[in-house]
């Protein structure tokens, strides 16, 4: 368990996440490697992973208030995670099914910026501009892209605009 905890403490996960289940593989009842395991598995956005680990701790240890309060975060990221794709699958079905229309883009580069995806909010809002997005005071206004505001990238892309 120390050799995996070591690597995870140098920022190697898929090394650590390798020996924790050696580890358990051998003391399959250790709750503290379980609960570590679980807690990589969630720093990876692998949440299934994650739970699974932590409901199989809690399994041997059903008071373990850590265990219990990672399974918990580990649920809600999980969620949390499903509802950013889904509104982003919303958002890029409507740029889709609307190729040409710039309003789409910008829904769709507004929807990244808000969930701080500055690269693809950055292509979507370009996109937006080429197919003629002309509101350009809301735009620099717009406080879904406040995290943009600061951003050299989007500077350039509204020079002279």
């Amino acid at each position: 368990m120390n050799l995996a905890y070591t690597s995870d403490q140098l920022g190697r996960a898929d090394e650590a996440i390798a020996q924790y289940r050696k580890a358990l593989q051998l003391e399959p009842g250790n709750v503290l490697g379980l609960n570590n395991l679980g807690v990589l598995y969630s720093k990876q956005g692998l949440y299934d992973e994650a739970i699974a680990t932590f409901e199989q701790a809690l399994q041997i240890d059903p008071s373990n208030a850590t265990v219990q309060g990672n399974l918990a975060n580990a649920r809600t990221d999980k969620a949390t995670m499903r509802e950013r794709e889904a509104r982003i699958a919303d958002a890029r079905k409507e740029a889709e099914a609307r190729p040409n229309d710039p309003r789409a883009a910008y829904n769709l580069a507004r929807v990244y910026a808000a969930l701080d995806m500055k690269e693809p909010a950055l292509e979507w809002l370009a996109k937006a501009l080429e197919l003629g997005f002309a509101d350009i005071g809301f735009l620099r206004d717009d406080p879904a892209l406040a995290g943009l505001k600061n951003d050299p990238r989007l500077t350039r892309l509204l020079e002279g605009r």
